[in-house]
């Protein structure tokens, strides 16, 4: 018998107030929210969901550009699913 995957819950990346956010939301609705001053930074916590980013919904702000031009999701797409 195959175990299903256990629901992580959401992983929200957007701009709050001019920092980036990675906000995980439990399945119970509790959410844990992180801010960062860097690009840099916010794509190293991005990359750290990379083990259980599969068992998670991904919200995006979606008109979000970066400093190199790409749009957030791009960038996303590219850190998290990456191998």
């Amino acid at each position: 018998m195959v175990e299903k995957e256990e629901d992580k819950g959401v992983l929200a990346l957007y701009i709050e107030n001019d920092l980036y956010v990675v906000e995980r939301i439990t399945p119970f609705n509790h959410s844990f929210k992180n801010t960062y001053q860097t690009e840099k930074a916010f794509y190293e916590a991005i990359e750290s969901y990379k083990p259980i980013i599969n068992q998670m919904d991904l919200r995006l702000q979606k008109d979000i550009k970066m400093q190199d031009g790409t749009s957030l999701l791009k960038r996303a797409m590219l850190l998290l699913f990456d191998k």
